[in-house]
């Protein structure tokens, strides 16, 4: 074994990196789930004070894309 190995298996690189990889995959997780809530928001925000109160004149559009 090689004297940097054998100094990061004392200093418990092996350790971090894996603690780095999990901390790293929580926070990917939890920036989809703050964008997903973020675009539901949106959605959400257009279609009830854009399209809600103007339903009467949309709602020729809408039908026809269907």
């Amino acid at each position: 074994m090689s004297s940097d190995r054998a100094l990061e298996v004392n200093l418990g690189v092996d350790e971090h990196d894996e603690l780095d990889r999990k901390i790293d995959r929580a926070h990917g997780h939890v920036g989809m789930l703050n964008r997903t809530l973020f675009v539901i928001g949106v959605l959400a925000f257009v279609g009830l004070f854009v399209v809600l109160p103007q339903l009467e004149s949309i709602w020729p559009f809408i039908t026809t894309g269907l």
